[in-house]
């Protein structure tokens, strides 16, 4: 799941600086809300990975095995959005 982490950080950032040069651009008008929406999700979904670090912390001691599987399903269906990036990995599929 590291691979899935990374993958999914790399996506995060790019869509982060993607929303980034829009807002700074007074030109890109209704581009603005969706932005502004996009890093609203970018931080959403970082928050997501957080949560499934904890799990796979907490896990590692045993008895967190539905949690820690339900948060890395959440992941892969948040990386299947990306499927057909090319440093996608058919394996991350849900």
């Amino acid at each position: 799941m590291s691979g899935l982490v990374e993958f999914l950080r790399a996506r995060l950032d790019a869509d982060g600086e993607w929303a980034a040069t829009v807002l700074e651009d007074p030109g890109a008008g209704d581009l603005h809300g969706i932005a502004r929406r996009s890093l609203s999700e970018v931080a959403a979904k970082r928050g997501l990975i957080r949560v499934w670090e904890g799990l796979r912390l907490l896990n590692q001691d045993g008895g967190y095995e539905l949690a820690y599987g339900v948060a890395s399903k959440a992941l892969q269906l948040h990386a299947a959005v990306f499927a057909d990036h090319p440093d996608y990995d058919e394996r991350w599929r849900p």
